[in-house]
């Protein structure tokens, strides 16, 4: 679990084995976020430029 009260930047490799869960304000992604669940609570902007989400079960609320 991780989370921020500003910007959540990715261009590497978040990686869960079973759940990744991501809170924050804001969330960029140019890099690749997978687990078998994705859990993402963003308040204010996501933003995904390249990169990929991989996941079996995925959950976005803000």
């Amino acid at each position: 679990m991780m989370a921020m009260n500003g910007i959540v930047k990715n261009s590497g490799l978040i990686a869960g084995r079973h759940l990744t869960q991501i809170s924050a304000q804001n969330l960029e992604n140019y890099g690749n976020i997978t687990a078998d669940q994705l859990n993402f609570n963003i308040t204010h902007r996501f933003y995904q430029q390249g990169g990929t989400l991989a996941a079996n079960y995925f959950k976005f609320s803000g």
